[in-house]
């Protein structure tokens, strides 16, 4: 898997060479090369420091998400003097504001909220820690108005339990499924739904065509693509407020070609492999939301906590899988 990985690093460093504008190129795919370089430091570090890595790193990981969100709203409360800052309302589609943390917009606020929920879902141990950390983690992807990380998060839940089989766990799932299902019922009774709907919902708010346009573009370039990380050059002359594709199977295509795309389907590939021989819940979990997410925001393969968490993940229960085939082997 890191050898799948490392291939569309340097994949994405060669594009470059073509990209319209090649130090982006060059200084994006770089960062995605320290990323898994970080990640696989981590995992050496931690199979030499603990007798269990994968457990110390999970719980590593939950603590440094929630001090990482805690610290958002202490640095949206000095830049706003509030924590929950939220933007302007939206008079074309009657949309309120939606919570902004400091790193980002409400995108960006969602996606991290959506990560933090999946991980302290699947290793929080203590119920009632559990139930009020994610309820409360849901709350705050309802304000950021991420409507399809409201769907991708209990389907990555749903993934993780069938592998972990926490009774635990599948009563939150079926708990945030019954609650999703209660308010589409009663939004649909009093006849609230339509209205809450955005206007341009048959075009996935703008993306639709933003993707036909892309298909054009990758038609123009389908095997090298147009270089790593150069897709504003050719989205933004027509949708001024893409600075990318909003979709990372697209963006994966539009900027490193069918090569890229290919290294890309491996790569998960690789980790859907290892999920299923480990029935790793935070690996299933974190791969599943990833995947989801992706289909409306380039997150696989791009210099984010997503990615990062997947190499981490992927790395180290595959270096653990390996290491007990070993000594399976030794016994024998």
């Amino acid at each position: 898997m890191p050898l799948i990985a490392a291939l569309f690093c340097v994949w994405a460093l060669i594009s470059s060479i073509w990209s319209p504008n090649s130090m982006l190129s060059f200084g994006r795919a770089g960062t995605l090369i320290l990323l898994l370089y970080i990640a696989a430091l981590l995992t050496i570090h931690a199979r030499h420091s603990f007798s269990n890595p994968v457990a110390a790193v999970t719980s590593s990981t939950l603590i440094a998400m929630l001090t990482g969100l805690a610290l958002l709203f202490l640095i949206s409360f000095l830049i706003w003097d509030t924590p929950f800052k939220f933007g302007a309302s939206n008079t074309y589609t009657g949309r309120q504001g939606r919570l902004i943390l400091a790193h980002g917009g409400p995108l960006d606020t969602g996606e991290y909220m959506a990560l933090v929920t999946v991980v302290a879902a699947l290793v929080l141990r203590q119920y009632a820690a559990k139930v009020l950390i994610t309820g409360t983690l849901i709350i705050l992807i309802l304000l950021t108005d991420s409507r399809n990380l409201l769907v991708c998060v209990p389907i990555a839940l749903a993934a993780a339990w069938f592998h972990r089989g926490s009774s635990t766990l599948r009563f939150l799932v079926t708990a945030l499924f019954v609650f999703g299902i209660a308010v589409v019922l009663i939004l649909l009774v009093s006849g609230d739904l339509m209205r809450l709907l955005p206007h341009d919902l048959r075009t996935l708010n703008g993306r639709i065509p933003l993707w036909q346009f892309a298909g054009r573009t990758i038609s123009e370039h389908p095997l090298l693509g147009v270089g790593y990380y150069a897709s504003r050059y050719y989205l933004t002359a027509r949708f001024y407020w893409a600075g990318q594709t909003h979709n990372a199977y697209v963006e994966t295509l539009m900027t490193t070609g069918l090569i890229g795309l290919a290294l890309l389907l491996v790569f998960l590939a690789s980790c859907a492999k290892v999920s299923f021989q480990s029935r790793n819940a935070l690996l299933t979990g974190i791969l599943v939301l990833t995947c989801l997410a992706s289909i409306f925001s380039p997150l696989l393969m791009s210099s984010n906590l997503y990615t990062f968490l997947l190499f981490v993940m992927a790395i180290l229960v595959g270096e653990s899988l390996a290491a007990q085939r070993i000594q399976f082997q030794g016994h024998q």
